[in-house]
């Protein structure tokens, strides 16, 4: 059962290869947002605030891909909230 059953040898590989890249890419954004978390005065507002905005342009594509690699389709729980409604 899954994708190694579905998917043909070459196919299930590279998706395989694909999916350890897109997890482990972005591991020393989420080293640096644990010593973030662990100590929040170690940055100013500024240095703080753009590496929160760097984190989410890098780790979120990535989270995605891998996610749609996995499972083939990742829906997003929060898309009523994105639109306004309750």
């Amino acid at each position: 059962m899954g994708l190694r059953d579905e998917l043909g040898e070459d196919d299930y590989e590279r998706r395989r290869r694909d999916f350890v890249f897109h997890m482990l890419d972005w591991e020393p954004d989420l080293r640096r947002m644990v010593a973030l978390l662990d100590d929040p005065g170690k940055m100013n507002p500024k240095e703080a605030t753009t590496f929160l905005i760097g984190f989410l342009y890098h780790v979120i594509p990535h989270l995605n891909a891998a996610g749609n690699l996995l499972l083939d389709e990742v829906p997003n729980p929060f898309a009523s909230e994105l639109r306004g409604n309750p």
